[in-house]
């Protein structure tokens, strides 16, 4: 199992290091929003964080495409550059799939948080 994510992360390059650590601290906000979803302000945080991971993954996704094609371009023959095409498009779209995780996990934990806020709060 180690060895799937540590090949996920090598394969999909740099752009894999700014999305786990903003999605650390989007995790990390949201399991101390869980424990304690008094703070509303916490909430723009998070949310500021979730665009952060989108952010990043966005565009580690888009250097790796770039990459891909300026590797293409140099590639002399044609069955070449679409086998390359294939695997620096899979590649680079471990970017997403990060922070697609990230993204999941961080707003199923502040939706946790939220719905235990609102069963606290006094009924009007």
């Amino acid at each position: 199992m180690l060895d799937g994510f540590k090949t996920f992360i090598i394969e999909g390059g740099f752009g894999m290091f700014p999305t786990m650590i903003f999605g650390g601290f989007l995790v990390a906000g949201a399991v101390l929003y869980l424990i304690r979803p008094e703070r509303t302000a916490v909430l723009w945080v998070l949310l500021c964080f979730a665009a952060l991971v989108l952010g990043s993954g966005v565009l580690g996704t888009t250097m790796g495409l770039i990459n891909t094609l300026h590797y293409i371009a140099k590639a002399p023959a044609t069955e070449d550059r679409v086998l390359i095409l294939g695997v620096g498009t899979a590649e680079s779209l471990n970017n997403m799939v990060l922070a697609f995780i990230i993204l999941v996990k961080g707003t199923l934990l502040t939706t946790v948080g939220v719905v235990r806020r609102s069963m606290r709060a006094p009924a009007a």
